[in-house]
């Protein structure tokens, strides 16, 4: 059931981003120093909320205009079109984990320099950066699963680890009532973006989710009782996406 407190577009959009963010950091195990990629979307963010419940010290890549919103959380703020792994190589920072909510080859290689000895870098996109929209081809599916299958090897010699989780369950929140209660009690917040569309607004939100750039928080839909009952209002939106 919805907590009373969250409203419908917060409860639509926390399952997903929370699970995966909890997933990763029981993938992660026991850590105090964290480096979160994408820390201003909806996993991201919820990555540096529960590890600093957790009393973690967490460092964030972001854009320059969400350097304010991921200090606000808690974690220190990078700007990822710097090159913010030489400022953390001077610095001498070693991480326990690296959080990926990102995806893209080129994180594993500047990152891995940056992780203590038995650290993991575990991501949750995986080694291609896309924005959910090209077309997956078969050199690109075997590409990916020949360089994952000998990363995944060289675990076991590697003093770090390369971790990938793709699962998106959902199910943590009925496992873990403290998620439930975090999230109604405002320990935890989802960021939404202003803007809740209407089922005839799909077209622009699918935009919208490409663009990335143009979004502030997760897009919401909100899909009305007549909405769900006129299948053709579904088809209709649907077709102006193609």
């Amino acid at each position: 059931l919805k907590p009373a407190e969250l409203s419908f577009a917060e409860a639509a959009a926390a399952p997903t981003v929370l699970c995966t963010a909890h997933t990763g950091l029981a993938i992660g195990k026991q850590c105090s120093r964290i480096l979160v990629h994408g820390a201003s979307g909806g996993v991201g963010a919820c990555v540096i909320q529960l590890a600093r419940r957790r009393g973690c010290e967490v460092v964030g890549t972001c854009s320059a205009g969400n350097a304010q919103y991921v200090q606000g959380l808690g974690a220190r703020a990078l700007d990822y079109t710097t090159d913010w792994a030489a400022v953390l190589s001077r610095e001498e920072e070693r991480f326990d984990l690296v959080l990926d909510c990102v995806g893209g080859d080129d994180l594993w290689h500047s990152s891995c320099p940056l992780l203590a000895s038995g650290g993991r870098f575990v991501t949750a996109v995986g080694p291609i950066r896309h924005g959910g929209s090209e077309p997956v081809t078969y050199s690109t599916m075997l590409w990916t699963a020949q360089l994952l299958c000998r990363r995944l090897l060289m675990n076991a010699v590697r003093a770090v680890e390369y971790r990938i989780f793709l699962g998106f369950e959902r199910t943590a929140l009925s496992r873990d009532p403290s998620l439930v209660k975090l999230l109604a009690e405002g320990g935890i917040r989802v960021r939404c973006d202003p803007k809740v569309f209407g089922l005839e607004e799909l077209a622009e939100a699918h935009a919208r989710c490409q663009g990335g750039s143009n979004t502030t928080g997760k897009l919401c839909v909100s899909v009305s009782r007549v909405d769900f009952l006129r299948a053709d209002s579904f088809a209709t939106a649907l077709g102006k996406t193609a």
